[in-house]
């Protein structure tokens, strides 16, 4: 799957905040590095769903956005 970036422009199908290069080097930055069967790719979906379940103030810029 790819990942497609909400830039704030309101795409119907975005899904990620980040990319997987801004994700390797906030880990890398921190001593952590990827190994296993996890990838950002994963992780960042992972990270998209959570954040999705989280009541916030105010509303979506437009109904179609993802």
């Amino acid at each position: 799957m790819a990942l497609i970036l909400e830039d704030g422009t309101g795409k119907t199908d975005s899904n990620t905040y980040a990319l997987e290069a801004t994700l390797t080097a906030y880990l890398l930055e921190r001593g952590f590095v990827l190994t296993g069967s996890k990838t950002a790719e994963n992780l960042l979906i992972s990270a998209m769903d959570y954040l999705e379940t989280k009541s916030y103030i105010g509303s979506k810029y437009t109904y179609e956005q993802a």
